[in-house]
């Protein structure tokens, strides 16, 4: 098994579809057309992994706490700007805290 190292990306973009995850009934999956990742920084200065940095320019989908999502008004044709970790090959998760949209 690989251990996945913590890795945080600002991501921006512009929301595609929003549709409940089958897998976690809590959750949202958000496509996204990927406009810009930007890296974190950490306390201590320096930056987290930043495990997205090659997908601004694709369309990705991100995992979104249900809460979240439906706070931030996420729906289709709304800018969407979040901190956003790679948990798996397969799978981003958004945090949610810093889920944010606005019209474009």
């Amino acid at each position: 098994m690989v251990q996945v190292v913590e890795n945080w990306s600002l991501l921006t973009g512009t929301v595609r579809e929003v549709k409940p995850d089958p897998e976690l009934p809590d959750h949202l999956l958000v496509t996204v057309d990927v406009d810009a990742v930007d890296p974190v920084a950490r306390r201590s200065g320096d930056h987290y992994p930043n495990l997205l940095a090659d997908t601004a320019g694709q369309r990705l989908v991100i995992t979104v706490p249900r809460d979240a999502g439906e706070t931030a008004g996420l729906a289709p044709g709304r800018r969407m700007r979040a901190t956003v970790q790679r948990s798996s090959p397969f799978r981003c998760f958004a945090h949610a805290p810093s889920v944010a949209a606005s019209q474009l």
